[in-house]
């Protein structure tokens, strides 16, 4: 959704702040260059977080025959060197000091670590107490079945046929 208003980002955040939308969502990429804007974020305490409103995935327009060898250099500098398109423009924000008045990354934030994020071996303590006590019930009655049917009772279950 854009504003009417033709401004790009600067129209959208004036109509967050006319309040004629609820919710502001912008992409990371388009918007972390312009010092002006991030420091108006800044101002109405609005946040960058890492859920994905909308994927666009783009290409570089190159000639079939390079494709192939730009895709390899472009994997190698990523996986080896950690280069990429994020990382070069932190880099070049902090090398020319573009850094906003206050810090607008949510996960740089400090909030609570979720306790549900990993199971461990104290999580599992319930579900296994809970199976092994009903295999213990379930062996129990079986024995007891096969005790009454070797009496020469007519064997019953609990519930049902057998």
């Amino acid at each position: 959704v854009f504003s009417k208003s033709g401004k790009e980002f600067y129209g959208v955040l004036e109509d967050y702040q006319a309040g004629k939308c609820d919710v502001l969502a912008v992409g990371r990429e388009d918007t972390m260059m312009d010092l002006e804007l991030l420091n108006m974020f800044c101002d109405e305490g609005l946040l960058y977080t890492n859920s994905l409103v909308l994927e666009n995935p783009v290409a570089f327009p190159i000639r079939p025959d390079l494709s192939s060898g730009v895709s390899y250099w472009i994997l190698q500098g990523e996986k080896y060197h950690d280069i990429t398109l994020t990382n070069s423009k932190s880099d070049y924000a902090k090398t020319n000091r573009l850094m906003p008045k206050c810090n607008i990354e949510l996960s740089d934030q400090s909030v609570e670590k979720n306790v549900y994020a990993q199971i461990m071996p104290a999580n599992m303590i319930f579900p296994i107490i809970f199976w092994i006590a009903f295999a213990l019930t379930a062996t129990v009655l079986q024995i007891l079945h096969m005790h009454q049917s070797k009496k020469g009772k007519r064997a019953s279950a609990l519930i049902g046929r057998v």
